[in-house]
């Protein structure tokens, strides 16, 4: 449900293509939500839980922030790609997260340095490949939208030079960054207080490893990463959305707790009957 005036970027296309909006604004908007689906789906399969739901999903997430034409999608998916290769490293040595993880540990580099050297021994293919990130990410600085988007950043940024770091307000700057967007609307403290709260939900271990708990909290952090790497490239705002807050309380969650024996408080020497 919109209710509110702003333009919608749902007919645009690069080279000719019709980019992938979806339901949302935009094409930057989109990619970035999938990251998260990406994040999230991709740590489950990883962790051997549902993997043949969880890959299906996971891979179509991929190439549909590929196939976005977003410079979000395109810059976000290989910080993702780490993110997820470093959890397939830590998670490896788990019975049931064996056989996913060395897949990805052995054969991504592989896979990637193959295709590099594909890429690099075809002239056509190499011209086609640079045109689509050229027109994707890296000719974006000059383009009209980038330039607008600066002009917010650079306001940004003066809003916390004159306010000496305590911020406008709420809503009251724009920006195209999460973290300028955190230093211009709540100053230097509101950031601090973000900061303590990404450390408490989404670092802080919780739990026994290796158990589905453990897995589901893991892939809702990985999912959070994923949504703050669009954020930090594209968000004007801090609101992060419906998707990382349910992401962050799965991440914060400890049903464990509610498992754990209850401590007889009965005074000694009293019988019930």
């Amino acid at each position: 449900m919109r209710n509110a005036q702003y333009v919608l970027h749902t007919d645009d296309q690069i080279a000719g293509v019709k980019r992938i909006v979806g339901s949302f604004t935009e094409a930057s908007s989109y990619a970035r939500s999938t990251l998260g689906v990406f994040a999230l789906t991709g740590t489950l399969w990883l962790c051997g839980r549902h993997p043949y739901l969880t890959g299906s999903i996971a891979a179509a997430s991929l190439a549909l922030v590929v196939m976005s034409t977003s410079s979000t999608g395109l810059v976000g998916a290989p910080v993702m790609g780490l993110i997820l290769y470093g959890t397939a490293i830590a998670v490896g040595g788990r019975k049931s997260a064996r056989r996913f993880s060395t897949l990805i540990i052995v054969f991504v580099p592989t896979i990637a340095v193959a295709a590099g050297l594909l890429i690099a021994v075809d002239p056509d293919m190499s011209k086609l490949v640079y045109n689509y990130i050229d027109i994707v990410a890296l000719g974006k600085s000059t383009s009209n939208s980038a330039i607008e988007r600066g002009a917010w950043n650079t306001a940004a940024i003066q809003n916390v030079f004159d306010t000496m770091g305590v911020g406008v307000g709420l809503g009251t700057a724009r920006t195209s960054s999460f973290l300028l967007a955190l230093l211009a609307n709540v100053g230097v403290a509101g950031t601090i207080f973000y900061l303590l709260f990404a450390f408490g939900a989404l670092i802080k271990k919780r739990g026994t490893p290796g158990s589905f708990a453990a897995d589901a909290r893991l892939a809702a952090c990985n999912g959070c990463f994923g949504l703050l790497v669009g954020d930090m490239l594209v968000s004007p705002v801090i609101d992060q959305g419906l998707f990382f807050c349910m992401l962050a309380g799965l991440a914060s969650a400890l049903p464990e707790r509610s498992r754990q024996p209850v401590r007889d408080s009965r005074p000694l020497g009293v019988i019930t009957i």
